[in-house]
């Protein structure tokens, strides 16, 4: 009869186990006061965990979302993976800037967590076979797709701008920009940089004195659209161009009718599916009162793709295991359409160019 009774209560034990809710780690910066990607970024991966919690969960059990702030400080990332360590989270979402990336893949290595990047698309991170998985296409081909237009346009000036404090990810994307300009005899006037404490009327008059056919921007969205509307005011602008950092409505909100006719690449598919991308955006603005920047729909998409293991594969799968699943589905269609991944985790995700035309993104 004892063991009976131990036997009942350890099924009982296991039966609770087993129901306990599948913790999901997220990573971002939201205490510096250099950007709000961490908080809106934060609320999407909520938003698909709630719908996946009200469809029933994962086999029974709830998903919950463990949000850790890395304040864009290097020495937070180790108490943060040992805290998902001591809670079993073997799925993180994060970082949101390319420069902080390193130090949470430090931290992990060797560990059976699996890291998804909805933002992060350095060419620093590619090709590796590591425990990173990565939304974004490498920065660097979205450079080269502006590079061409430049071409094609006939500008035969340019000057690059950039935010020093994200360097990581406005090399690269300046890389491939850089390779074509120089291949096709296109003048680089010059690469400033600047930070936060930069004055933007001082770098403003810096880029004016230029006088180039064209600006390149990898900046925040806000940053480029200040600059952009300080230019606008003081002289007829040339072509402008963006990377899809600042493809954001914070460019259209800073810059303005000055921003009219600026390019940058993005994500798009044709045959994906508007309606679950407008009515997942309806439900973002009407719940959080902003309107969702694309990686808002990358971040959803990261949560589906984990949803996807979970429910797919068994719970003990190896770190390896997870990595071939993914790097093997060919049918996931995520917000923005169709996404897959190569051997290393980067995305073969296919881009295109949009323009700014009566104060909106349409394509190019």
């Amino acid at each position: 009869m004892r063991f009976t009774l131990l036997f009942l209560l350890s099924l009982t034990l296991l039966s609770c186990s087993d129901k306990s809710d599948i913790k999901i780690g997220y990573v971002a910066d939201f205490s510096s006061g250099q950007t709000n990607l961490g908080e809106l970024c934060r609320n999407a991966a909520q938003m698909a965990i709630d719908d996946i919690n009200d469809s029933g969960g994962i086999k029974g059990r709830k998903l919950e979302l463990i949000p850790r702030d890395n304040g864009d400080v290097a020495s937070a990332h180790q108490k943060i993976v040992e805290d998902f360590t001591e809670q079993g989270i073997r799925f993180i979402i994060g970082p949101f800037l390319s420069r902080n990336a390193p130090f949470l893949l430090e931290e992990s290595k060797g560990k059976e967590m699996l890291i998804i990047s909805p933002v992060v698309s350095s060419d620093d991170f590619a090709g590796l076979d590591d425990n990173f998985f990565t939304i974004q296409p490498n920065a660097s081909s979205d450079g080269l797709i502006v590079g061409k237009t430049i071409i094609d346009r006939g500008d035969r000036t340019a000057v690059l701008i950039r935010d020093s404090e994200n360097d990581k990810y406005t090399d690269s994307f300046m890389s491939g920009v850089r390779s074509v300009l120089n291949d096709k005899g296109v003048k680089i006037l010059g690469d400033l940089s600047y930070n936060q404490s930069t004055n933007f009327l001082e770098l403003t008059s810096r880029l004016i004195a230029f006088n180039a056919d064209a600006l390149v921007f990898s900046t925040l969205g806000i940053d480029a659209g200040t600059i952009i509307q300080q230019y606008g005011k003081t002289e007829d602008l040339p072509h402008l161009y963006g990377d899809e950092w600042s493809r954001t409505t914070g460019v259209l909100l800073h810059g303005g009718r000055f921003t009219e006719g600026m390019i940058n690449p993005g994500v798009y598919n044709a045959h994906r599916d508007k309606n679950l991308e407008a009515e997942l955006k309806t439900r973002y603005e009407e719940t959080f009162l902003e309107d969702p920047v694309f990686f808002v729909y990358f971040t959803y998409e990261a949560i589906m793709l984990i949803a996807g293991v979970l429910e797919e594969l068994p719970e003990k799968s190896t770190l390896e295991e997870i990595k071939d699943y993914l790097v093997d589905r060919k049918d996931f269609e995520g917000i923005l359409g169709h996404l897959e991944f190569d051997r290393f985790g980067d995305s073969l995700r296919k881009k295109t160019l949009y323009i700014i035309r009566n104060n909106a993104y349409e394509t190019y």
